[in-house]
């Protein structure tokens, strides 16, 4: 299954979601783990905090009232609220707490212009099981203490967006599987995926895939030819890793696509069940050259 917009919002995930468009035993989320069994991950929230000044000409800075100094007065605030999250630990996570980043600044209109305006965006990751309003409540409390204390401060935070963390799924069958077959034992990750809102329409979710996350979001970003899935079977059933609803039957059951993995070729192939039926690695069989795009796969047994 491939969704759409992942990276603005898990826009198509949370559609399906919402949709409640299918549901399976098992389900693989495709994201760079290092072929690590993914059982928990953090959330993601955005915010936006726009500071309001005064403008006027740089040459009479007491006309007017800067934006910018007072975001940067909010903005060391927000550092000492990063460090104190640090304090609420939850072991299994790197790092093992509450993450808290000013991405981006953006404020002024002319470099001789008491700036009457700053932007900040603010992004956090909260850890499982934490209270989702604690960061925002936080945010809003060192506005007031600001707006209190420093005359004719005056800023406005929003929540732009929220997903919830994901947390481990009653069972951890599938993800003892993939251990099984990569040697890797299960683990977290501090970025966000679509597993939280995907998860509720699987018995088990587990997040996995090749590559690693620090080298992704960048210019030249990859995945190492070495990171490919270790051969733990000569059988092409036992290298097969997912299946995926392909279409409908005549009479109504689904026909299947499998992706297989092939030693010292592509890292994946993939077959109909005419195909499957050969058991031949060799057999013809196209590349499927949208794997680096899944951002979902289901797996079904």
């Amino acid at each position: 299954m491939l969704t759409a917009d992942e990276e603005v919002g898990c826009v198509g995930a949370k559609k399906l979601a919402v949709m409640k468009a299918f549901s399976a035993r098992h389900r693989v989320i495709g994201e760079p783990t290092g072929l690590r069994p993914v059982v928990a991950g953090k959330g993601y929230s955005l915010g936006t905090i726009t500071v309001f000044g005064r403008e006027a000409h740089s040459a009479f800075p007491a006309e007017g009232h800067s934006a910018v100094y007072d975001a940067a007065r909010l903005l060391i605030c927000l550092e000492s609220l990063a460090k104190e999250l640090e304090g609420n630990l939850r072991a299994g996570f790197d790092p093992p707490f509450t993450t808290l980043n000013v991405g981006l600044i953006e404020g002024g209109t002319a470099k001789n212009i008491v700036p009457g305006e700053c932007r900040l965006t603010v992004e956090w990751r909260p850890i499982p099981g934490g209270d989702a309003d604690e960061v925002p409540e936080s945010i809003r409390r060192l506005i007031a203490m600001l707006a209190d204390s420093v005359p004719g401060f005056n800023a406005d935070f929003k929540v732009k967006r929220t997903d919830p963390a994901f947390a481990p799924s009653p069972t951890q069958r599938l993800s003892a599987r993939l251990s099984e077959l990569t040697g890797n034992a299960p683990g977290t990750i501090s970025f966000g995926s679509e597993a939280a809102h995907l998860g509720p329409l699987a018995e088990e979710t587990t997040v996995f895939g090749p590559g690693d996350m620090t080298v992704a979001h960048r210019t030249g970003e990859f995945v190492a030819v070495a990171a490919r899935m270790p051969a733990r079977s000569q059988t092409t059933r036992r290298n097969s890793l997912i299946i995926v609803p392909r279409r409908r039957q005549a009479g109504g059951s689904p026909a299947l696509t499998r992706l297989f993995w092939c030693p010292g070729r592509e890292l994946f192939r993939y077959r109909n069940e005419d195909a499957e039926k050969k058991g031949d690695c060799d057999a013809p069989a196209r590349p499927w050259g949208l794997l680096r795009s899944a951002k979902a796969m289901s797996l079904i047994e």
